[in-house]
């Protein structure tokens, strides 16, 4: 089964546990690749299966 996949890149706030979404990219079941924002700071991998 193939997978696309969603990155989300992070910064923390103060407090910690506030959380700001700064960039991201996204592939879809096709390969086609969508980013934007800023791809610096901690991220999450998420894989999307078709």
């Amino acid at each position: 089964m193939p997978y696309g996949y969603t990155i989300l890149y992070v910064i923390s706030g103060c407090p910690v546990s506030n959380l700001t979404v700064v960039g991201g990219e996204y592939e879809d079941c096709d390969g086609a690749t969508t980013t934007w924002g800023r791809h610096t700071g901690t991220y999450t991998f998420e894989e999307n299966p078709c």
